[in-house]
């Protein structure tokens, strides 16, 4: 890749006055490369727990649902599910499309990233739906996750492709982390909703049905629980 001269050189605008780390532009997802994913050099891992882990709790989740959840959100950004397979190389290289992450091929359009998008969202609700009618809770709230992922980046993305959001992306701004919150409730709603639908056409009683969405709310993992 060749620079641009005639661009005006501005700072990484990643540090962030109240996380002594960030300060270090030199350390690597707050010097924990372990625990922390930075698929695109700046947007790490725990930026998409925060948002998973706040909203959950504050839609009567608890902990532990809020924490599994969280995790598998965070985990879309790992090797595996990137376009390219590898992080960083797909902002370099030609990629395909990557629906998970709200982008789009390098040779297609806005309506079909988001249309693909969508579709890996519902597919993703309905599954955790299924999960927690058939009473795993626990990969209910994996698959809610990865459906939170991609309404997530969507704000964050806006359907580009990966070298329209290229390594010196400014940080999330506050706005966007009020919409990704949004829209994780919107997943979270739409879940139960589907939860609902399922257990009626399956003729479970209104009692039951709350019971099973209680039972995902409040998830205590356990020796049982399918990982």
């Amino acid at each position: 890749m060749s620079p641009d001269w005639a661009q005006k050189a501005e700072p990484v605008p990643y540090a962030k006055m109240d996380d002594p780390q960030s300060l270090n532009l030199y350390g690597y997802v707050g010097n924990n490369p372990i625990a922390q994913i930075d698929a695109d050099g700046h947007f790490g891992s725990k930026d998409h727990i925060a948002i998973e882990i706040a909203t959950l709790k504050a839609m009567g989740y608890g902990a532990k649902a809020a924490e599994r959840a969280a995790r598998s959100d965070a985990g879309l950004d790992g090797w595996h599910n990137m376009a390219s397979g590898v992080p960083f190389l797909h902002h370099f290289v030609e990629t395909s499309e990557n629906p998970q992450h709200a982008e789009q091929s390098d040779h297609s359009d806005v309506e079909t990233a988001k249309s693909e998008a969508n579709q890996f969202v519902e597919s993703q609700i309905l599954s955790a739906a299924w999960k927690a009618v058939g009473g795993e809770a626990g990969q209910a709230l994996d698959a809610l996750g990865k459906a939170s992922h991609t309404v997530q980046d969507a704000v964050r993305h806006q359907y580009e492709t990966a070298g329209q959001h290229p390594l010196g992306e400014k940080a999330a701004t506050d706005s966007e982390k009020k919409a990704a919150d949004a829209a994780t409730r919107g997943v979270v709603n739409r879940f139960e909703s589907t939860v609902r639908t399922i257990a009626k056409a399956s003729g479970m009683t209104s009692t039951q049905t709350t019971s099973v969405i209680e039972s995902v709310r409040n998830y205590t993992p356990s020796e049982k629980d399918p990982k």
